[in-house]
């Protein structure tokens, strides 16, 4: 090898090894890269965890026949067994929220105009938590209502913020179709002007807008039957930018149409949670929310329905805004593992009877169920503590009111070190209308258990209250089974109340 070969190879193998030896770039810091901290379904992950559960079961029974199968060699009266290995009880919590599914691919992308505010990769990185999407192969996830759910799994200060960021990211999507335009504007050469209005000073203060052309048929033309034929012209913007996305579709109002059009949001809501969005007495929750916002919605008209899909339309900044009411009031739960000891002395239990308690704190509004946690085990020891798997649900808005009821069901050591976010809000908007389906849900469990009310939690008057859901059950209603306006005017004839069930209300995963 000549003296410059010789050079040249020591020079790169240098290289190399340097190379070879500096910290690979992390994950969150290449652009567009895969983010997922599992990169698994979340189906996948959730055998994975019960599968590690059996493995350690079946190790912590060969134990205990092992030492009864000696005592029998021994002749001895009952096994020598003190104690055997019980696995961890997971100190992390699983929070589950809702978020269209068809902003799955787009958030998972983050290449979109309005997603630079935030990614999905930071905020894994940054609270340390796992986010699991709800699996859309998965042909059973429509029928039970899991398509929208995200889940988040982390230390509970560290859930919240991750749900406040991921709320704050998600896109609201709201179309209007393209008629009446003025007599100087073509549709074909529609796509070329915006990208012009976007360099000028026209648009150009909507840089986190995304603006874009759909052909029928789409949801948007479906909504406006005059015009199927008529492509609609789509806005896109984080929640955080709602208002940035309001500015944008009156710029565009000026820039293009005649006159003001109408502009229309599309939602795919599970079934099973129909009657938290409608409301108890029928629609009465979602006429207030057109009240407010002054946008006319489109429902399923019936509890038996199999339709999903509810159309909003309007003004931009009445759509925009009926949208996140309806963010607002989507359920959320909250689900964590705790040993008997760690709970409060009214839920403390005593024997293997009644293990299964469904309780409705009607004050705060949350539902709290307590069933066996899997991390017990299929049997226990004499000196060994019961486990308990608690399920806390109430809606978005009202997420402070379950972290409180969360403190009053376990000891203070359990939750003295949460950091939780203080709420800037005023306060849940539409807290009473949630009251009213918890206090009829209550009702439906004092039926159920033989006129036994199992409830305990802050349920104060609760005689009182079952006297009056008890009295509404026989009150008939109309019915405002298909459009809520903003003049609450409802359309069919009259129904009476369906009586759910409690998954109905709020399923569990």
């Amino acid at each position: 090898m000549s003296a410059t070969s010789k050079a040249r190879f020591q020079q790169n193998r240098r290289h190399s090894s340097s190379t070879s030896s500096a910290t690979p770039p992390s994950v969150h810091s290449q652009f567009g890269s895969m983010f997922h901290s599992c990169q698994e379904s979340a189906s996948l992950y959730n055998e994975f965890v019960r599968r590690n559960i059996d493995c350690f079961e079946q190790k912590r029974r060969a134990e205990y026949v092992r030492c009864h199968h000696m005592a029998a060699q021994q002749h001895l009266s009952s096994p020598p067994i003190g104690s055997l290995p019980r696995q961890n009880i997971p100190s992390k919590v699983r929070l589950t929220m809702e978020v269209q599914n068809s902003d799955f691919c787009s958030l998972h992308n983050g290449r979109e105009a309005w997603a630079v505010n935030d990614s999905l990769s930071d905020i894994i990185k940054d609270t340390d938590c796992m986010l699991q999407f709800a699996n859309q192969q998965d042909e059973s996830s429509e029928e039970i209502g899991l398509f929208n759910q995200v889940t988040i799994i982390g230390e509970l200060s560290n859930v919240d913020l991750a749900m406040n960021r991921i709320r704050a990211l998600c896109p609201i999507t709201i179309a209007t179709p393209l008629k009446n335009l003025k007599d100087d504007i073509e549709c074909k050469d529609l796509a070329e002007l915006i990208r012009q209005w976007q360099k000028c000073d026209d648009l150009r203060e909507f840089s986190r807008v995304q603006f874009s052309l759909l052909y029928p048929p789409n949801p948007f033309s479906s909504m406006n039957n005059t015009e199927m034929n008529n492509p609609s012209l789509v806005f896109r913007a984080s929640r955080k930018d709602s208002k940035m996305l309001a500015a944008a579709c009156e710029a565009m109002t000026k820039l293009l149409f005649k006159e003001r059009p109408l502009f229309f949001a599309y939602l795919k809501i599970p079934v099973s949670q129909r009657r938290m969005m409608v409301g108890s007495p029928e629609g009465v929750l979602i006429s207030a929310i057109s009240t407010q916002t002054n946008a006319t919605i489109h429902f399923p008209s019936s509890e038996k329905s199999t339709f999903m899909n509810y159309y909003l339309s309007g003004t931009a900044i009445s759509v925009v805004h009926a949208v996140r009411a309806i963010q607002d009031i989507s359920p959320v739960h909250i689900e964590f593992e705790a040993e008997n000891n760690h709970l409060v002395s009214a839920l403390l239990q005593t024997s293997e009877d009644h293990r299964e308690l469904d309780q409705f704190d009607i004050e705060r509004a949350v539902i709290i169920q307590l069933r066996k946690s899997v991390y017990e085990g299929g049997f226990r020891l004499e000196l060994e503590e019961m486990r308990h798997s608690l399920t806390l649900m109430t809606s978005e808005e009202n997420i402070q009111n379950l972290y409180k009821v969360r403190q009053q069901l376990l000891i203070e050591p359990c939750w003295k070190h949460d950091r939780l976010q203080k709420n800037s809000k005023s306060g849940p908007k539409y807290l009473e209308y949630l009251k009213v389906l918890v206090m009829e849900s209550s009702v439906r469990a004092y039926i159920g258990q033989g006129n036994k009310v199992i409830s305990v939690c802050r349920c104060r008057n609760q005689r009182l209250l079952q006297q009056q859901a008890q009295q509404k059950q026989d009150i008939i209603i109309n019915n405002g089974g298909g459009i809520a306006d903003k003049n609450n005017n409802n359309g069919g004839g009259k129904m009476k109340r369906q009586h759910d069930t409690v998954d109905e209300l709020m399923p569990l995963p």
